[in-house]
């Protein structure tokens, strides 16, 4: 039986089992924010967003990609196309690391860009089939003030169907009326805890978790889109 005749639980298990080999950065910074995501928090996101028929022989990007956890994730899903992007050449060598691991090198590509760029460029092209889902893992916006909304900015200049992206939970208010400034449709569709682990040199022991939504973001209709952008000038 695949994983799709699986019982919730038992899907969860199989994914978590793959993603388990996922080996963290090997030289993490803290400035980007970069913490291992946890298998079992990877299988959850991608197997909801799986749920709703946003990732089998779907076009995925994962924008910061790091490792590639979430990419990997996403292809172990039946993704069509998955391209990972990141602005740290260190975490893309460790992600290239464990594709080849995993044997999935020819299933996932991997783009050294800084993520606004990349996704303005790619905006500029004719993309006849064009991206379906894009999944995020954003800094939570701790270190640099902002960029958890810059992620989520970049992602919509893709124009996707839909978008995945954790968030710290006291944010949700925020970003969910953010979001539909950008024209989407928005919600919480699932609370987490994202584990931090003791990654960096002045942590004395693990930070424990932190609250965190994974907000699910849809394309909002013309008219909807258009009145949400006049309310928004009109402020």
């Amino acid at each position: 039986a695949g994983m799709d005749a699986a019982t919730p639980q038992l899907r969860v298990k199989r994914l978590r089992a793959v993603l388990q080999s996922v080996r963290p950065f090997s030289s993490p910074k803290i400035e980007l924010e970069q913490y291992h995501t946890a298998a079992d928090l990877a299988a959850r996101i991608l197997l909801l967003a799986q749920s709703h028929g946003d990732v089998a022989g779907r076009t995925v990007v994962d924008l910061g990609c790091g490792t590639a956890m979430l990419a990997i994730a996403a292809r172990a899903c039946g993704a069509g196309v998955v391209i990972g992007v990141d602005t740290d050449a260190d975490a893309l060598a460790d992600a290239a690391s464990n594709l080849r691991a995993l044997e999935m090198e020819d299933g996932v590509d991997l783009v050294h860009s800084e993520v606004g760029s990349f996704c303005r460029s790619v905006a500029k092209r004719p993309r006849p089939a064009g991206v379906h889902t894009v999944i995020t893992n954003p800094p939570f916006g701790t270190r640099t003030a902002g960029a958890d909304v810059a992620f989520l900015e970049a992602a919509a200049a893709l124009q996707p169907q839909v978008i995945y992206s954790l968030h710290k939970t006291s944010t949700r208010a925020f970003l969910l009326g953010r979001a539909e400034e950008m024209g989407y449709h928005a919600e919480a569709v699932a609370e987490m805890a994202f584990p931090l682990p003791k990654a960096y040199a002045f942590h004395r022991k693990s930070e424990g978790s932190v609250a965190v939504d994974l907000l699910r973001l849809t394309r909002a209709p013309p008219a909807a889109a258009t009145a949400a952008a006049a309310a928004a000038a009109g402020e």
